[in-house]
């Protein structure tokens, strides 16, 4: 950071109709040239239905079904992950989850149908692991994308 960068401390009141498209909008206000780098503490509602269903029901998420397009064992921060994971939770899933809550910019790979690949810098918005999408923010373009797990060849932390 140049001696001339300034970090504050702000709480941001959003307004749309969901909590999703409340955090898109205010991602797109953050993705200025301006702005060097900030991190969403708080105030995420996503994936809230999902952690009252397993609190309520007692019962472990179902296990993400790994195809070939999708690596098993994640290049970054994996010792991290698994730590913080379940014992039945898969590494990927796991990093997905890290990635999430921390707001960690990432590199996302994906190989779509046609043989295109895409290679993006990103932040996960939601991940929704009964239906393996997963809803993220490219920072580039400022435009939010969701893949299905297949598609997904690679999660790297950026650096």
């Amino acid at each position: 950071m140049s001696q001339k960068g300034r970090l504050f401390t702000v709480q941001i009141l959003m307004e749309d109709e969901s909590p999703g498209k409340a955090l898109e909008k205010l991602l797109h206000l953050l993705n200025s040239p301006d702005v060097l780098d900030y991190k969403v503490l708080q105030g995420i509602e996503l994936g809230l239905m999902i952690d009252q269903l397993v609190k309520t029901q007692g019962a472990a998420p179902a296990k993400h079904k790994a195809s070939p397009a999708v690596p098993a064992k994640p290049k970054a921060n994996n010792a991290t992950a698994s730590s913080a994971a379940a014992p039945y939770e898969n590494p990927f899933v796991a990093n997905i989850r890290q990635y999430q809550q921390s707001g960690t910019l990432v590199r996302l790979s994906v190989l779509k149908g046609s043989g295109i690949k895409i290679s993006m810098p990103c932040r996960l918005l939601n991940f929704d692991e009964p239906k393996s999408l997963l809803t993220v923010y490219h920072v580039d373009e400022k435009k939010v994308y969701t893949f299905s797990l297949t598609e997904i060849e690679e999660i790297e932390a950026h650096q």
